[in-house]
């Protein structure tokens, strides 16, 4: 897993790396502006490439650099001081590099900023007195860094705008500035970036919309922080490839009855294609045996496009001892269960939640209409010390929580974090950044596109927690890990078929792909 940082968090790594471990600020600085500086010379290197027909030679690459023009932008602060290192690498390294004082050269800054400008002037860098729309090839934004908290107004607002309408290719020092390093929001204005080179770690602001749409490819360098970050309190982490390797291997000598048997309580009447999403992700998991609890009207349905799952069918008509003895019947012979696909909102589905929550041991993974009818009835401690994942996009969780949306996505990980530590359950709150937390620990995941946002997606997902549950992955990391690997099946789907013509079938069948 790689871990995400808040303003808070990021300051301490850089304290502890200088205070404690004695690694001199000016040094961590200097590697900081090398990575900006390697980014720079990736564009321009582009550039030559695609407008020439030297592709590959570097010596005339570097030749040719001198006539590209790259404006460093600086603020006073220590981001702007990594932006006059920029500066300094960038001139030595015989490329046209001028700089814009964005807070006035008069301004006294930070220590390292002071020593960064003296630098920059005895070297006799060229100062650009305002910013010239269309003039420069790449710009280098080191105006604000992690810091900054406050709103962006009057001549800073002025030359983010002045940049934003240029068409120029802008690399951001550590964050685009005007993103809040903690949530992603926009501090009244922000650069809109090609480019974000980030140090040592990932920050929340990054991957949290809106300032994840805005930091354009993002590169995380590593210039020598030395602190344990996994110790900082309320640290974030995500997955990625490598914590695919938390799969359990399948045992050669298993069976179905081994590799788990997931039962998708799900499909009222005309609705069965969600049960047979969630079906079809946890078979495209590993899953050895799948029962779908369904009305009977998506029997010909599920013989169709699901042959190979189990049936129970249900009708309006039973009565309530019948049908829930019908439903534990069936809840004792799963090992974990999904509940609320599709099974809308009556009494019926009233009794299906009832039954699955009160009289079965094995995990509940509780979405969509299973969801909305414990919003209906306020239910409080409905997860009564049993093993819960809910999956509530933000419509459901607005209804579970009284809060609006609005309210949720001004802070997804804490209101995932609260819900999750009141009802005790593990909380997936599904959004263009996911958040899965048991109440303490949170995952952001980051895989995924647009291709997502298409019918049945969630049910998918349903599917492929419970096939990561029946391969024996504990809960709350079958819950993360099952988020990356539905992401991964929307990018590989979308990749063959473009995000917009996915669906959910698609999605499903691409997630043998990944686990391959």
């Amino acid at each position: 897993m790689k871990y995400i940082l808040d303003a808070v968090q990021s300051k301490e790594v850089d304290r502890f790396s200088i205070e404690e471990v004695g690694i001199p600020s000016l040094v961590l600085m200097e590697r900081a502006a090398l990575s900006v500086t390697e980014a720079v010379e990736e564009f321009l290197r582009t550039e030559v490439e695609q407008k020439t027909s030297f592709a590959g030679e570097t010596r005339w690459i570097q030749n040719v650099f001198g006539k590209f023009h790259v404006l460093c932008i600086c603020g006073s602060g220590n981001n702007g001081a990594d932006g006059l290192a920029v500066a300094r690498q960038l001139s030595q390294k015989g490329i046209n590099v001028s700089v814009y004082f964005a807070s006035g050269i008069e301004k006294k800054g930070t220590e390292e900023y002071e020593v960064q400008k003296r630098i920059v002037q005895n070297m006799n860098i060229a100062v650009e007195e305002s910013y010239e729309c269309g003039k420069y090839d790449v710009v280098v934004d080191a105006i604000f860094g992690i810091g900054l908290s406050r709103e962006i107004t009057g001549s800073y607002a002025k030359l983010i705008e002045q940049m934003n309408l240029d068409d120029t290719k802008v690399v951001a020092v550590d964050i685009p500035s005007g993103v809040n390093a903690s949530t992603g929001h926009i501090c009244g204005a922000a650069v809109r970036a090609d480019m974000t080179v980030t140090f040592g770690y990932l920050k929340r602001g990054l991957v949290l919309y809106p300032g994840a749409s805005l930091t354009g490819n993002t590169v995380v360098a590593d210039i020598g922080f030395a602190a344990d970050v996994s110790r900082l309190q309320d640290i974030v982490a995500a997955c990625e490839y490598k914590d695919l390797q938390q799969i359990p291997v399948r045992k050669v000598d298993g069976n179905k009855g081994t590799f788990g048997k997931v039962l998708v309580a799900a499909g009222s009447k005309n609705m069965g294609g969600a049960a047979i999403f969630s079906g079809l992700a946890a078979y495209r998991c590993g899953c050895g045996l799948v029962k779908l609890l369904t009305h009977e009207e998506n029997h010909d349905a599920v013989l169709k496009h699901l042959p190979e799952a189990l049936m129970t069918l249900y009708t309006e008509e039973l009565s309530d001892n019948l049908r829930k003895e019908q439903i534990k019947k069936d809840c004792q012979w799963a090992t974990c269960i999904v509940l609320g696909p599709g099974i809308e909102t009556d009494h019926t589905a009233k009794t299906l939640v009832e039954t699955v929550l009160n009289d079965t041991e094995v995990p509940v993974i509780l979405d969509a209409d299973g969801l909305n009818v414990i919003a209906e009835q306020q239910r409080c401690g409905y997860a009564k010390g049993r093993d819960v994942i809910v999956t509530p996009h933000m419509g459901e969780m607005s209804r579970l929580t009284g809060m609006s949306i609005q309210e949720l996505k001004e802070n997804p990980i804490q209101a995932a974090k609260e819900y999750a530590k009141q009802e005790g359950v593990i909380c997936v709150l599904k959004d263009a950044r996911t958040i899965v937390t048991d109440g303490t620990s949170v995952y952001i995941n980051l895989s995924g596109s647009d291709a997502l946002a298409t019918g049945g997606s969630g049910d998918v997902l349903t599917g492929v927690i419970a096939g990561m549950i029946s391969a024996g992955l504990p809960l709350l990391e079958a819950a993360a890990v099952g988020c990356f690997v539905h992401g991964l099946a929307g990018e590989i789907a979308g990749r063959e078929l473009g995000n917009r013509s996915v669906n959910a079938t698609d999605i499903a069948n691409a997630v043998g792909k990944v686990l391959k």
